[in-house]
């Protein structure tokens, strides 16, 4: 779980900066008398409370929807309310999020908090996914929402399906359609809730957690083994000059990390150059995004390397194996590696650690005048010994 929510949460931190640094901070409020054709913002702090005729895209801290909105409405910051009506879909992600008025068609939500108060209505289907859940309003399609913890107290028209570890129903919940609840114990259900058909309840499996992080880590194996195999020397490369100048990497991903969107921002919001700006902001999210997937991986090489030499000379491969040293050393390391990221908090900031300096060994690698990848092919893996 810790692993799932720091590469959510990198790439949330990546996708919102960008939007950021192009159209900068600031407070923005859009009065009740004014229409408007369209709002793309990023700022601070953002009321609308004008009619839009298009579509509310907003990025921020704090984001309120008081007018009509005959689109639809992305919005994307901290703490969210969505209190006007919107005729098209609604997609909010962040920490706090709060509906306190009508969706027409379907409703999008991804956060720590999600509360749909008393009076609220969403016309089409219902996806939560939070931390905690709690539904007061009325929902005339199907609802699904995955959480820890979800309380309902609303009225839905069709299907609900809760994935959660705990689920209450209180007495002013109706429900026309089936109610389906996965979980590790049975709801807690007020006897004057409204069922048309009796809660189906599925006890979650013990062993779904452990078949989750198998998955995950075969995935990252089947991904390690293609990495390696097709650009053999890239990997050799980058995990050599990793396990050289561990530090010298970190410190230089850490800073690039940290200056390249302030960099963005002078060079965009100032109008000092803009091509300059989205060049350098594309750089940002492409090497960003790359150190993120393979950060593990080239890791998972190094110490793979070191493995071998401490113990590698003590094993007689067979004859086949003869040219594939480094692909079997980044797969060992890399599997080696997942046990490690299982731990909580410890794996979190392994992750990070792994993608920062892997960023910065690949930003290295670049302006020594490599190529990434530089081939795509199985012979002469640099790091065979």
């Amino acid at each position: 779980m810790v692993n799932k929510l720091w590469l959510l949460g990198l790439c949330i931190t990546l996708f919102y900066f960008g939007p950021l640094t192009l159209l900068g901070w600031g407070n923005a409020v859009y009065p009740s008398d004014n229409t408007l054709n369209s709002i793309i913002k990023a700022a601070e702090r953002i009321v609308v409370s004008s009619t839009v005729n298009g579509d509310v895209v907003a990025f921020g801290g704090s984001i309120r929807s008081e007018g009509r909105v005959h689109n639809d409405l992305l919005a994307l910051g901290d703490y969210i309310i969505s209190s006007g009506p919107v005729d098209g879909n609604g997609r909010l992600l962040g920490r706090a999020l709060y509906l306190d008025g009508t969706i027409t068609k379907n409703l999008t939500v991804a956060g720590i908090n999600f509360t749909a108060n008393p009076g609220s209505i969403v016309r089409g289907n219902l996806l939560a996914a939070a931390s905690t859940v709690t539904l007061n309003g009325k929902v005339t399609s199907d609802v699904t929402v995955k959480a820890d913890k979800v309380i309902l107290s609303c009225e839905v028209g069709k299907n609900v399906e809760i994935y959660a570890n705990s689920l209450t129903i209180l007495p002013r919940a109706k429900f026309a359609g089936k109610v389906t609840y996965f979980g590790p114990k049975p709801a807690k259900v007020y006897p004057t809730a409204a069922f048309t058909t009796p809660l189906s309840f599925h006890p979650t499996p013990k062993t779904t957690q452990g078949w989750q992080h198998i998955v995950s880590i075969m995935g990252v194996l089947l991904l390690a083994f293609l990495s390696a195999s097709f650009f053999p020397r890239s990997f050799a490369t980058l995990s050599d000059r990793l396990l050289q100048r561990p530090v010298r990497n970190l410190l230089r991903g850490a800073v690039f990390a940290g200056l390249v969107p302030f960099i963005c921002t002078i060079l965009l919001w100032f109008r000092i150059s803009r091509t300059t700006g989205l060049a350098l902001l594309s750089a940002y999210l492409g090497l960003g995004l790359l150190a993120l997937l393979f950060g593990q991986i080239t890791w998972g090489s190094v110490v793979g390397k070191l493995l071998w030499r401490l113990w590698g000379s003590k094993f007689e491969l067979p004859e086949w194996s003869a040219n594939k040293n480094s692909l079997i050393q980044t797969l060992l390391g890399t599997l080696i590696l997942q046990f490690f990221i299982l731990i909580p908090y410890l794996g979190m900031f392994m992750l990070a650690a792994f993608m920062l300096s892997t960023l910065g060994g690949m930003i290295a690698q670049s302006s020594s005048g490599a190529r990434w990848p530089q081939d795509t092919t199985f012979r002469q893996s640099a790091g065979s010994m």
